[in-house]
């Protein structure tokens, strides 16, 4: 599977990215190909009845307690009366979004509310009314497609308790978080699945890149508030929050950002990759809005994530410190070694392997065999233990027959080498799923 190139003067200029809008979950696509509305589901996720705090955004979709008739899109409570979302979920936006071209967003939708219910298909209670929405002042879409809207009335803490949004440490601190997260939301099961408005929950997603960290830097084209994960989200997730894997298992979700757009392989059969729009690089903004309200945190307390924490200095060296080469061991675990956190490794890259669990890893080329050591095998750009062999294939009679056997061209360049690859330059395109 790859994502699908665009040239620009004979230069791949940007990246065909596909289903990052909201979905209409009563539609076919034939009838969603009319509707103007944008969509981005959790690819084979798991319904998830539980986690209320992520909830289903409707615009334009009927009275209050009705079953969602406009656009689906997720979000996440992050107050008890303010849920954080994507803004292309409650303004309007070109349905290609090609970065390089700076587009903004048009006027803003209308009858927006949001659901804690599990599902958005029938009529029942659980809805809640949008009072007002709040959006950056840059009206343009790269970098700004995230939207805090304000509810009539906040949701009891009985019914879904408020998640963390990332903006009290940069998401790229090796102290507080892991490169991995887990998306929840109410969009599509694949590309043209027609199965929107359930709430459902992914496997864990590697981060691929985020923008100025040391460790896991992207290419300059990507945009400074944003940060680009790996596979799981699909249309209808747009706006939906990436939880921090270990975080989320403990009890305490938070939120490195808004879910804005994604891809789709070339057949049309998987959707790939994810662009999120950072909370900590809307800090100013979160707060600004959190503020207002709460009515100067009148309404409920402050909570802590309000003080901002930048990453602590690392300590000098100690001038008595024995030389790198006297035989103390390396800090560090080694590749391969299990971790919990980018710090626990030599390389500062602990990564998902695959079955969600965690091991040290570093970067490789996947075009280049030897960019891996012994035991280990490129795969999306990480170098990760290689699968064992297969065991050999038991004797069997075979009959020639005369004819010819073609090997299909790859198609197997990861969305994470697509970023990566010397030859491109990453762009951000959303294509609208109608």
């Amino acid at each position: 599977m790859r994502l699908a190139w665009l040239g620009a003067g004979g230069v791949f200029a940007v990246i065909a990215l596909a289903g990052s809008g909201c979905s209409t979950p009563s539609s076919s696509p034939e009838e969603s190909a009319h509707t103007g509305e944008a969509s981005q589901a959790i690819q084979g996720g798991s319904t998830d009845s539980t986690s209320k705090f992520a909830v289903g955004v409707c615009a334009q979709g009927g009275p209050l307690n009705s079953m969602c008739l406009g656009s689906t899109c997720s979000g996440a409570l992050i107050l008890p009366n303010v849920v954080a979302t994507a803004r292309h979920c409650v303004d309007q936006s070109p349905q290609r979004v090609d970065c390089t071209v700076n587009p903004t967003f048009g006027g803003r939708k209308s009858q927006i509310r949001v659901t804690t219910n599990t599902t958005m298909g029938a009529n029942q209670s659980g809805w809640y009314a949008v009072s007002s929405v709040a959006v950056p002042d840059d009206d343009h879409i790269c970098g700004n497609d995230i939207a805090l809207l304000i509810l009539s009335q906040s949701i009891p803490a009985s019914v879904a308790k408020p998640i963390v949004p990332g903006v009290q440490y940069l998401m790229w601190d090796p102290d507080q978080y892991t490169p991995n997260f887990v998306g929840i939301g109410y969009g599509i099961t694949a590309p043209n699945a027609g199965d929107s408005g359930t709430r459902r929950k992914s496997k864990p997603i590697s981060v691929l890149c985020i923008p100025g960290s040391p460790d896991m830097p992207c290419p300059a084209t990507v945009n400074a508030k944003e940060f680009v994960g790996g596979d799981g989200t699909c249309s209808g997730d747009s706006g939906s929050s990436a939880y921090e894997m270990d975080l989320l298992a403990k009890g305490a979700p938070l939120s490195f950002g808004v879910l804005s757009r994604g891809g789709e392989s070339d057949d049309g059969t998987m959707c790939m990759g994810s662009v999120y729009t950072r909370f900590d690089a809307h800090r100013d903004f979160v707060l600004e809005v959190a503020k207002a309200a709460s009515n100067d945190w009148t309404l409920y307390p402050e909570p802590s994530w309000t003080a901002y924490k930048p990453p602590a200095t690392p300590k000098p060296k100690d001038a008595g410190a024995p030389p790198a080469d006297s035989g103390t061991k390396p800090s560090g675990f080694g590749l391969g070694e299990a971790c919990e956190r980018n710090k626990d490794c030599e390389s500062k890259v602990c990564a998902d392997v695959g079955d969600g669990t965690l091991a040290c890893s570093q970067a490789c080329d996947e075009a280049s065999e030897s960019s891996c050591p012994e035991g280990f095998e490129c795969r999306e750009s990480l170098c990760l233990a290689a699968a064992p062999a297969p065991a050999p294939p038991a004797a069997t009679t075979t009959t020639t027959t005369t004819g010819c056997a073609a090997t299909p061209g790859s198609s197997a360049l990861s969305w994470c080498s697509a970023i990566f690859g010397a030859a491109a330059v990453l762009g951000a395109v959303r294509r609208r799923r109608r």
